[in-house]
């Protein structure tokens, strides 16, 4: 079965394939303790280099090859491939601890980088806070500015207002006053007209009157001069 999966392999070239079917033969051929058989299928697929492009199955072709040889009695060329199995794996081990290393060196940076950006991103976030409180605390004080403003204008209108209402109500009260005062001499004279007629049993004249006259003009007078002093 083995055999014709090899010539179908070969005839198809499909040297991948070929080699698998030579690595199944060799398990085989170990397996029925057939040791130089099996071993000239492992040195054919070492030199062949389709399996051993990867360094790991080259590893394991060198381990085969060394316990095989050891297996034959052959410790001289055991030790040979056990020297490459060894070298080979050290390289392996040297490289993943390499790969791992890199590995935890871009978390390392990664995770810095997160945490830069997440500091940025903190700083970004309060200066935008203070920023905002700022500007609330410039529109609180233009609100209060233009109230104030708006307060001190009222009082001023308002205390103008008090101000004329009290000049007016003023000069309403001389102006009763002078009212009053001017009735009080008008009913003195016209009182003291009328004594006089009654004492000389007569109208008064026209002189009388006359006089009366003058002394109302009079006082308006000087009344309307104190009102407008």
């Amino acid at each position: 079965m083995i055999e014709k999966g090899l010539i179908y392999a070969k005839r198809s070239h499909q040297n991948l394939l070929t080699q698998m079917f030579y690595l199944n033969k060799y398990d085989i051929l170990r397996k029925q303790d057939k040791l130089n058989e099996a071993k000239n299928v492992l040195e054919n697929i070492l030199s062949e280099k389709t399996l051993i492009i990867d360094a790991n199955n080259r590893k394991t072709f060198y381990n085969q090859l060394s316990s095989l040889n050891e297996q034959m009695g052959n410790l001289k060329e055991a030790l040979v491939w056990e020297k490459k199995y060894s070298k080979l794996n050290d390289s392996l081990s040297s490289e993943n601890v390499k790969l791992e290393l890199n590995k935890l060196e871009t978390k390392f940076r990664t995770a810095e980088k997160q945490k830069e950006i997440a500091n940025l991103n903190t700083e970004k976030a309060q200066k935008e806070l203070e920023i905002s409180k700022k500007n609330q605390y410039l529109w609180l004080l233009v609100f209060a500015s233009l109230f104030l403003l708006v307060l001190i204008i009222s009082i001023y209108f308002y205390t103008k207002k008090l101000a004329k209402e009290k000049e007016i109500n003023h000069s309403q009260k001389l102006k009763e006053i002078a009212q009053q005062e001017e009735l009080k001499i008008t009913k003195a004279i016209l009182e003291g007209e009328e004594k006089e007629r009654e004492r000389v049993g007569k109208r008064p004249t026209r002189r009388t009157w006359r006089n009366a006259c003058r002394s109302k003009n009079k006082f308006f007078s000087v009344g309307f001069a104190k009102f407008r002093a």
